[in-house]
């Protein structure tokens, strides 16, 4: 339906910047589906920071996903409760978002944050995972809070690292691609994590799910160190 929006739009909105008019039949050229691998192979300093965007946002994509499903199938909670502990971590990433921001300004690297965010999500899922229904409610909504800081905060870090590094000419292009494989992972992450969790159960799952994220992040630290020494 957007796509469709832009056959209605006047001329002057759908030309590109090349300033070619838009084509609906062009959103399925090959070509189009091959630019992000072409624009990665082409900026290698982009890698590091786009692989460890795949595991947080696995993370990311597994939580968002299956939190509320957990909650209410897995430890039994009341629906009403667990919508409440859902939005709850919805609410407090929105201030987290501000707060690793203003952090990865205070130490000049947003990288080093993207790096301590992945330590966050994994040890937010871990304790997801040793949710005890039995928990006063306050203690529950302090976990839904610390698993929406850990877990869902590092979008924006990585965007800014992603126009860091490329050339200014290139910037859209790439935060196209990078994204176009971040956004992919989370069309992926939800049936593997519901896998995961038919094979084993949830436990299974966020811990298998942490170990993910904490790779991605130990990879990025590598890369940081390398990048450093060189």
């Amino acid at each position: 339906a957007a796509a469709g929006l832009l056959v209605l739009a006047p001329a002057r909105f759908r030309g590109g910047a090349d300033g070619r008019a838009f084509r609906a039949r062009a959103l399925l050229a090959p070509a189009h589906a091959l630019s992000p691998v072409r624009t990665l192979r082409r900026l290698p300093e982009l890698r590091p920071v786009t692989l460890a965007s795949l595991g947080l946002g696995t993370a990311h994509a597994s939580t968002l996903a299956f939190l509320a499903t957990y909650l209410t199938d897995g430890l039994g909670l009341a629906l009403g409760l667990a919508g409440a502990l859902y939005s709850t971590m919805h609410v407090a990433s929105l201030g987290g978002r501000l707060v690793v921001g203003v952090v990865a300004d205070r130490i000049g690297s947003t990288r080093l944050m993207l790096i301590a965010m992945a330590g966050a999500s994994s040890l937010a899922l871990v304790m997801l995972s040793a949710v005890d229904p039995a928990w006063p409610r306050p203690q529950l909504f302090a976990a839904a809070a610390l698993a929406g800081i850990g877990i869902s905060t590092w979008n924006g870090l990585y965007l800014a690292e992603v126009a860091k590094l490329a050339p200014v000419e290139e910037v859209a292009e790439a935060t196209a691609a990078a994204t176009f494989f971040t956004f992919g992972i989370y069309t992926v992450a939800p049936p593997l994590f519901a896998a995961l969790v038919w094979l084993g159960g949830y436990v299974l799952a966020w811990w298998a799910i942490a170990a993910v994220v904490l790779a991605s992040g130990a990879a990025l630290a590598g890369s940081h160190r390398r990048g450093r020494a060189e």
